[in-house]
């Protein structure tokens, strides 16, 4: 499979990631997500014209670097000629994918990539699926718990509901242990090592008054 970033779809897409990004239209983490392409998209045009014959590793690094130099350039004449504020930065954003028009137009980025075939164990999916979502809701609870009192336990303020969704989790965790032999495994293990060991962590916010090896 073969795509092209053309100038069109170069400014389509930084446009719908522009606008997504101060809008922020959708949850947090989206929000950072969207900034974040913005960020890799522009790299790679304007690493891919600096560094045409280089790996796209290399592309990005160099032109990330680029980028922010460049943001920080404009930036800097706009606070000594005029002011630099949200607005103004605002401005800078979008005028990054405007400039790097002729680059896209002269040097268009071209993936080439196969898709691989993926056998999917559709049972250990969706026991994945409903186990992290029993370990997002526990770690929901533990996250709106958190507290800047002095408690003698952080079981004191998490409700106990909680723990019927992590109870949930653990067995559910338990199943895919048992039937999927992928390494992955591994990861949802420590994931859910995280959520039994860090719960007086995010409890206390100001992390004083407990003793972990206790609670």
């Amino acid at each position: 499979m073969t795509f092209k970033l053309t100038c069109p779809k170069n400014l389509f897409l930084s446009l719908l990631i522009f606008i997504g990004y101060q809008l922020n239209l959708v949850l947090e983490p989206v929000y950072w997500i969207l900034g974040a392409i913005f960020i890799l998209l522009n790299s790679l045009v304007f690493g891919h014209l600096l560094f045409i014959k280089n790996s796209w590793f290399c592309k990005f690094i160099f032109g990330f670097l680029f980028v922010i130099l460049l943001a920080g350039l404009i930036g800097t004449v706009a606070f000594y000629f005029w002011l630099l504020n949200d607005l103004v930065f605002t401005l800078i954003l979008g005028l990054i994918p405007l400039l790097f028009w002729p680059m896209v137009k002269r040097y268009p980025l071209i993936f080439n990539f196969k898709l691989p075939k993926i056998k999917v164990n559709w049972p250990a999916l969706m026991l994945t699926f409903f186990y992290l979502s029993g370990l997002a809701v526990f770690f929901n609870f533990i996250l709106t718990s958190a507290t800047s009192e002095s408690l003698r336990t952080p079981w004191e303020v998490l409700p106990p509901e909680s723990f019927y969704f992590y109870f949930l989790a653990t067995l559910i965790l338990f199943s895919i242990i048992i039937f999927s032999k992928t390494s992955w495994v591994v990861f949802l293990i420590s994931l859910h090592a995280l959520a039994s060991f860090s719960v007086a962590m995010f409890i206390y916010q100001i992390g004083f008054d407990y003793d972990p090896f206790i609670h």
